[in-house]
């Protein structure tokens, strides 16, 4: 294997230069190819992460908007007739009403417990990457 080496302009480091072998240019090909590669997956890695954190935080104001269109929906008592033996479906209509706030209001929390979990587990792969590239 013939190395050579370059001297760089003063106060830089002296770099190698692998000159003849056609089977070292062709590993040094494939590393420089598997590097590229690792530099595409943080990338996308950084941006899914960025998407999930975007989507949950949607998802959560999404089940707040359903929660507020439920309540703003509900019938008002003076349109409820009382002459009819309907008691028990208002009773009825007011538990599933209970109930439906209390699944959006709950699944609201779920999205963004798991968005503050996430947006602490992944606070540092920043600074991580950045430590990284230098």
């Amino acid at each position: 294997m013939k190395v050579c080496t370059i001297q760089a302009h003063e106060g830089q480091p002296e770099y190698w230069l692998i000159c003849t072998t056609p089977a070292l240019r062709i590993e040094w090909c494939h590393s420089r190819a598997r590097a590229m590669h690792f530099s595409e997956e943080v990338e996308l890695l950084n941006e899914e992460m960025r998407q999930v954190l975007a989507f949950l935080e949607w998802e959560a104001c999404h089940w707040e908007e359903r929660a507020m269109e439920h309540v703003q929906m509900q019938v008002p008592a003076a349109a409820v007739d009382t002459t009819t033996s309907a008691t028990i479906p208002v009773i009825l209509e007011g538990a599933l009403d209970k109930g439906l706030r209390a699944y959006t209001q709950c699944q609201a929390a779920i999205q963004r417990k798991l968005f503050t979990h996430f947006s602490a587990q992944w606070n540092d792969v920043p600074t991580f990457i950045q430590s990284w590239n230098d």
